[in-house]
Formats: C-alpha cells, sequence, structure tokens
C-alpha cells in the first residue's frame, strides 16, 4: 500500500516536471472583466519553477505559452515604494519601529516639500512613461516586468496609467508585453 502511495507521489512529480518542461496545459485564459481581453495565468509548483530556471529553452517555450512577440528589450521594474498612496498607508508604529526598512520614512515627515510636489513628482513620472519608456518599448517589443500588487511599485502603477492614456494607438493591444 506505501509503495503504491510512493509510486502515485513519484508519477504526480514526474508529470509536474514534464508539463513544465513541455508547457503542456500550463497556461490557461481568465477573464478579469467584462470590458477587457481575456488574461494569460501561469501557475508553477516550486519544483516546476526549479525545473524551468535550470533548463535551457525554457524561457522560449514560456514566451511561446504566452504568445509573446520576440522582444529585442526585458524591462524590469524593481520595486519602488514611495508614492503617496503608499506613504498614505503606512500607519503608527509602522513608521517608527521600521525606518530604515521604510527607507527611511519618519511618522509626520513626509518625503516631498509640500502635497503638491508629490503629486508633481508622480505626474512627472507617468510623463515620463508615456514619452520615453513606452515608445522604446513599442520599438523593440519589449517584454516589461512590474508588479501586479496596486501600488506597491510606484514605477509599475505609472506605468499602468500611462498606458492606459496611451492604448487607444493600437487595435488589438501594444506591441509589448507588460507581465506583472
Amino acid at each position: 500500500w506505501e509503495r503504491a502511495l510512493r509510486m502515485d507521489v513519484h508519477i504526480h512529480n514526474d508529470y509536474n516536471e514534464i508539463k513544465a518542461l513541455t508547457m503542456h496545459k500550463m497556461v490557461e485564459e481568465i477573464d478579469v472583466d467584462a470590458s477587457s481581453q481575456p488574461r494569460k495565468l501561469l501557475f508553477l509548483t516550486d519544483a516546476q519553477a526549479n525545473v524551468m530556471a535550470n533548463t535551457e529553452g525554457s524561457m522560449d517555450k514560456l514566451m511561446t505559452a504566452f504568445e509573446f512577440r520576440q522582444p529585442k528589450l526585458v524591462i524590469q521594474f524593481l520595486r519602488s515604494i514611495g508614492s503617496i498612496r503608499w506613504y498614505g498607508s503606512l500607519q503608527g508604529d509602522v513608521l517608527t519601529s521600521s525606518a530604515a526598512v521604510r527607507g527611511g520614512v519618519k511618522k509626520h515627515f513626509p518625503p516631498w516639500e509640500s502635497r503638491r510636489a508629490a503629486y508633481q513628482a508622480e505626474e512627472r513620472l507617468v510623463t515620463f512613461m508615456r514619452e520615453v519608456l513606452i515608445p522604446l518599448a513599442a520599438d523593440t517589443n519589449a517584454v516589461i516586468i512590474g508588479c501586479a500588487n496596486a501600488g506597491d511599485c510606484t514605477l509599475s502603477t505609472a506605468f499602468g496609467q500611462a498606458l492606459a492614456l496611451e492604448s487607444a494607438k493600437w487595435r488589438g493591444g501594444p506591441p509589448f508585453t507588460f507581465v506583472s
């Protein structure tokens, strides 16, 4: 009985490894809302992620499974805290007990001269995304990797806002891929 159970686990692990290597039935389409196109979603176990990370050619298979255009550029937004929304979400002891973790931000001392300066800084970032990064991404069929959690990354949020403003330019979606 135990031997049969171990065999089942072994077969299941092998099956998951084969799926990761071939991308067979790994990517699912989900409907986020009625007004947008279906989104592609990939779930990986730790073991599957390790197999893919250590197997040559797995990135090409992943890009094929997601139907990405062949990129000439990959852009990754590193987590960038410090937006107005982020600062407003910090409360009480979070600001005093972990100031080093929070980039030195302290309670009642926002990192801007004024609220207006904060809004101007975020507006300039969206403008940079619209005027520089989005055209660069479009010219290079870039893959842009960002944060999926709203408000957790100032760069991803600004890019998303700029993309919403620019998206009418492209029928059928932009000529680049934004992964979050």
